[in-house]
């Protein structure tokens, strides 16, 4: 995640999942499990998906696709977000290095169960939103910069998805300027 802070609003932007890997485990009715997200979901749902909101941690509406805060694509990583947000205690939020990510929110249509993996292949995705805690999905990262693009703080989460576990977490804080 790449945010830039300038003129009273940040713009974000990164990647929200990583097809083709795997969640941390998420708690269900059954107990926890793991969920990928097979590539070619999003690029569907965006296509009839209107609109989908931002959000911050799930709760608070930021904008839409539709009011142009907020674009949306798969490519052949993920699907990647940018966002403009104007909203003062989000843009603190931000100058203070607090987001740690991405996550979305969608309706399940379609999925398949595979070595006890959750594999979604078909979704109506409803909102991506930027976090202050940590995503169910580690490929992701948090660049902060400030009205000058210099770096205030960045963090990555780098997962080898390999065997079911978790091989390296890096996180990396460089200095900087507020």
């Amino acid at each position: 995640m790449k945010v830039e802070v300038r003129n009273n609003k940040i713009s974000v932007e990164g990647y929200v999942n990583a097809v083709e890997r795997e969640s941390n485990p998420i708690p269900g009715a059954a107990g926890k499990y793991i969920e990928i997200v097979k590539a070619g979901t999003f690029a569907s749902a965006l296509q009839t998906a209107v609109p989908v909101e931002l959000r911050y941690n799930h709760n608070k509406v930021l904008g839409d696709t539709n009011d142009g805060t907020l674009t949306l694509k798969e490519d052949n990583i993920g699907l990647y977000a940018k966002a403009i947000i104007t909203n003062a205690d989000i843009i603190s939020i931000a100058i203070t290095g607090k987001l740690k990510g991405w996550s979305f929110g969608f309706i399940d249509n379609n999925f398949e169960i595979k070595n006890g993996k959750r594999i979604l292949t078909d979704i109506t995705l409803l909102e991506v939103s930027i976090l202050d805690i940590t995503p169910a999905y580690n490929a992701t990262s948090v660049i902060t910069r400030n009205a000058n693009n210099e770096v205030i703080e960045q963090r990555s989460i780098i997962m080898d998805f390999g065997h079911h576990k978790s091989k390296e977490i890096d996180i990396l804080k460089l200095k900087g300027r507020m």
